[in-house]
This record gives structure tokens, C-alpha cells and sequence, in this order.
């Protein structure tokens, strides 16, 4: 018997493998080297696993998985008989669905390059999140005393009476 087949029966870990058929990990290492047909049949013993990953996901997602309803720590029967809920994972069913529909489920992602954008195009509820965003990023960055002291030379004393965690500086 090969690691092969151990690591088929125990899910594709082979220190776990080694362990059990009491190898070294080093031997699946050597017969990757030294015997022509072990990549292949290792190889094949991964696709067997992965086949029956995706066959336990498909399971779980499609047809659910029984637990039993328990009440105070004990299951709840009723005439007699154990009572089950059927839970589903909306989760796997979506990976599923991404993975052999990607042009209607992918995962959609825009990211913009500021220095592409041209001001002149965007609207002002656009200019004034971005000139948020950067104010915020600059005053995390410099501290926000310092960065307060900058914003009132520079007259924006109007922009930091409406941010409300900088209201706590303001002397009253």
C-alpha cells in the first residue's frame, strides 16, 4: 500500500498520512522523484478528493443538512419521534453559481485611479465625500491638532464645525 491510498482516505493530508502509516514525510517526497508513476497517481488521488469536496458542497448547499432541534439541551421529540430542521447554505449555493456562471454571478468590483479622474466631470456630492475622505486620511495621518491648526489658516473652519469627531477639540 502506497501513501497514495492513504492519502486518499484521509483527505488529502499527508504528514496526517505519514503519521498514521507510521513513514517518514520525506518517502512521498523520495517517490516523487524516484517512481515515474507516483505524480500521476498522486495527482489522481487529489482530483478524486477535490471531487468529493465539490460533491459535499453541492449536497449541503442543494439538499441542506439534517440537525436536530434541541430544547434546553436535549432534542425535542414529538409523538415519539426526534424532530429535525433542514439547514441550507445560501453561501455555498452562491459559490456554486459563481463558479459555473461567472458572467452572471461574479463578484463586481469597480476601482477608479485618482489620478485619472477628472474633477470637472464629477458632481459636487462626489468632490465633497473625496475631499472628506482625503481630509480624514490626512488628519489620521498628521494628528488631528496639528491638521486643525493647518485647516483654520487655510480659512476651513466651516469644515470642521460640521465633522462631528472633531467637535470634542473645539473649546467651549
Amino acid at each position: 500500500m502506497t501513501l497514495v491510498t492513504f492519502v486518499m482516505r484521509l483527505g488529502w493530508m499527508i504528514t496526517r498520512a505519514a503519521r498514521w502509516a507510521k513513514w517518514s514525510i520525506w518517502a512521498h517526497y523520495d517517490w516523487m522523484k524516484s517512481d515515474p508513476s507516483y505524480p500521476q497517481r498522486f495527482k489522481e488521488a487529489g482530483d478524486r478528493f477535490t471531487q468529493k469536496v465539490e460533491d459535499t458542497l453541492h449536497l449541503v448547499g442543494v439538499h441542506g443538512v439534517e440537525r436536530p432541534i434541541l430544547h434546553k439541551g436535549r432534542q425535542v421529540f414529538i409523538e415519539g419521534k426526534p424532530l429535525f430542521e433542514n439547514r441550507r447554505s445560501e453561501m455555498i449555493l452562491m459559490r456554486i453559481a459563481e463558479a459555473r456562471m461567472p458572467e452572471k454571478y461574479k463578484p463586481r468590483v469597480e476601482q477608479t485611479n485618482l489620478l485619472d479622474l477628472d474633477p470637472d466631470k464629477l458632481t459636487p456630492e462626489v468632490l465633497d465625500k473625496l475631499a472628506d475622505h482625503l481630509i480624514a486620511k490626512a488628519l489620521k495621518e498628521t494628528g488631528c491638532i496639528t491638521m486643525r491648526r493647518r485647516l483654520l489658516k487655510l480659512g476651513a473652519g466651516w469644515w470642521l464645525a460640521r465633522r462631528s469627531p472633531l467637535r470634542r477639540w473645539r473649546r467651549r
